[in-house]
Order: structure tokens, then C-alpha cells, then sequence
């Protein structure tokens, strides 16, 4: 009976300083709640517990039911696992007349570690090599589009690279390469988390918004912003703004 207590106790020991090596660090904490705060929906935030970590934002809800904020909810998942912190409970509270009404509870996933090397640039060219530049000198690196249309903010044209199959649709604003999308290949898949901006040719940093919707940066590189959208566990298309919301 002793040797089982000693034991029980030993697994039990080992559990908590397991657990306590786990938990994020004050610093991480609060990056991830100025962060969340970045937000222009949000009117408060405030850790709950530090130890769960579980997390309560306040925002307007403009009289949408509870419920309608789960999407929302998950998006925050995103911004505290840009700091490292998974596995968190996030709860969106509405702050109306009648008191604090819960709208959306959830549980954010862990975070598995990145692992393995960074995507193959999927392109002959980086996406900077590109923004800013005239349709000749795109077509100089990209070869001649396949199709061209009109748009509302000027011409849009079609590329597939004949190696690698990715196609790169670029809108031309002012005579210059500005809205670009880049659709990976079937044979060129990359995966859908934060080393997926290597794909196109920059350096590996923290997105400002790590979702399941979404991975998103800001201001990057010289770039507008950058976005990416999954398609399953890969990525299906990335958005780039290079100068013009």
C-alpha cells in the first residue's frame, strides 16, 4: 500500500511540473493580450486565469444573439498562438444593458511545433519582385499572361508558371502590379501555417492573425498585407495587397 501511495505520488508530482512547464510566461501573456486588445471590435479584455489561460473579451454585439461570435472567438485562437499559447478558453462577452451576456465559448486547439523544412517557393519570382512593377516587367519574369479581363481598378492578368503550375492573378492599379493572388499547384502544395509566407518568397516572421480561417501579416516587407487561406490542411490561395486596400 505504501509502494502504491509513493507511486501515486510520484505520477502526480510529475504531472504538476509537467503542467508548469507548460504554461506560458507572463511575457507571452501579455503580448498575446495587447494583441487581442489590437482589435477595433473589442472593449476590454482580461485574463481570467493565467494558469488555464483562459481569456474574456468584452465587445459590442449590436444585438446579434449569442452564438454568432463562435468564429469570432476561434479568430483569437489564432492571435494567442502567434505568442505560443495554445490549448486556451476564450469566452466573447457582450456588455448590455440588462449585464454581461456570453456570446461564444470556446476551446482553442494545441498548437503543434513547426517541424521540417520551410515550403518551396512555388513561383520563379518572390512576390516583391513583383509588386510595384509594370505589366512588361512582370512579364519578363512570369512570361506572357494566359488571359487578360478588365476590372473596375484596371486590368487583371493570368499567369501559370509552366514548371510549377502555380497560377498568380495580378490586378494592375495605376499601371502597377498591386492586388496579386497566388494559387499553389497540385503538384506544389504548401502547408497551411505561419512558414507558408516562405512560399512566396519571404523571410519566415509571426503573422499578426493565426486562424483556421486565415493566416494573416500586416504591413510585411514593404507589402500592404498578406493573406492566406486554407484549403484543408494546405493552403488554397494567398492574397497580397501591395499598396492599395
Amino acid at each position: 500500500m505504501r509502494l502504491l501511495i509513493a507511486l501515486l505520488v510520484s505520477v502526480l508530482l510529475l504531472f504538476t511540473a509537467a503542467t508548469a512547464q507548460a504554461a506560458p510566461s507572463e511575457a507571452q501573456l501579455d503580448a498575446a493580450l495587447t494583441a487581442v486588445k489590437k482589435d477595433k471590435r473589442v472593449m476590454s479584455a482580461a485574463w481570467n486565469s493565467k494558469t488555464l489561460p483562459s481569456l474574456l473579451v468584452g465587445v459590442d454585439a449590436r444585438g446579434k444573439a449569442p452564438g454568432a461570435f463562435n468564429s469570432y472567438a476561434l479568430g483569437f485562437c489564432g492571435t494567442l498562438a502567434a505568442q505560443g499559447i495554445s490549448g486556451a478558453f476564450v469566452r466573447v462577452m457582450d456588455n448590455n444593458a440588462a449585464g454581461w451576456v456570453e456570446l461564444a465559448k470556446v476551446e482553442c486547439p494545441e498548437t503543434p511545433k513547426v517541424t521540417g523544412a520551410a515550403p518551396t517557393t512555388p513561383a520563379p519570382a518572390a512576390v516583391q519582385n513583383l509588386a510595384g512593377k509594370s505589366p512588361q516587367a512582370v512579364a519578363a519574369i512570369l512570361g506572357k499572361p494566359k488571359e487578360t479581363e478588365k476590372t473596375k481598378r484596371g486590368p487583371k492578368m493570368t499567369y501559370v508558371s509552366a514548371k510549377s503550375g502555380v497560377t498568380w492573378e495580378i490586378v494592375y492599379i495605376e499601371g502597377k502590379a498591386d492586388w496579386i493572388t497566388i494559387t499553389p499547384s497540385e503538384s506544389h502544395p504548401v502547408p497551411f501555417d505561419e512558414r507558408a509566407i516562405t512560399a512566396i518568397g519571404l523571410p519566415q516572421s509571426t503573422p499578426e492573425r493565426l486562424a483556421p480561417s486565415e493566416i494573416r501579416w500586416a504591413n510585411v516587407h514593404g507589402l500592404r498585407s498578406v493573406v492566406f487561406f486554407p484549403n484543408g490542411k494546405k493552403v488554397g490561395y494567398c492574397y497580397v495587397k501591395a499598396a492599395t486596400d
